[in-house]
């Protein structure tokens, strides 16, 4: 079986490589990205199974990296999870349609409910939940 890959992008190194070390535990292959400048470029280069995002970032807003990763070829299809601890639902509910948003995570969250999101993300899974749903799971 396939090991999966999963991107954090996350200007908070230490919870993002807890993330990632949390996921590698679980049987995944993750690289981490704390610099929203470079997101696009090692995402592309990585060409994940998953991307974890965070909505605020450094230099750069989460949803503007979405659309930058949505208009690449190699990740125009990936799956996007948007993490984030500042949760507005009816700013989030737009972004499902507008950055084809996979799910969204509201932080500080469950080790088992991000790999549940990852595993309901990855190509082949079952369709998401309503939007709706997925989000109130979420909080």
């Amino acid at each position: 079986m396939r090991q999966h890959s999963i991107m954090i992008i996350d200007d908070d190194r230490p919870f993002a490589e807890e993330l990632a070390e949390m996921l590698a535990l679980s049987g995944y292959r993750t690289e981490v990205c704390c610099e929203g400048d470079w997101a696009v470029e090692e995402t592309v280069r990585m060409r994940p199974d998953v991307i974890l995002l965070d909505v605020k970032l450094d230099r750069t807003d989460g949803h503007q990296l979405a659309l930058r990763l949505r208009q690449q070829k190699e990740t125009r299809a990936t799956p996007i999870i948007m993490m984030s601890a500042y949760f507005i639902y009816r700013y989030v509910a737009g972004d499902y349609e507008f950055c084809n948003i996979r799910s969204f995570l509201v932080k500080p969250f469950q080790p088992l409910e991000v790999i549940a999101r990852i595993e309901r993300a990855l190509p082949g899974a079952a369709p998401p939940q309503q939007q709706g749903a997925g989000m109130a799971a979420a909080g």
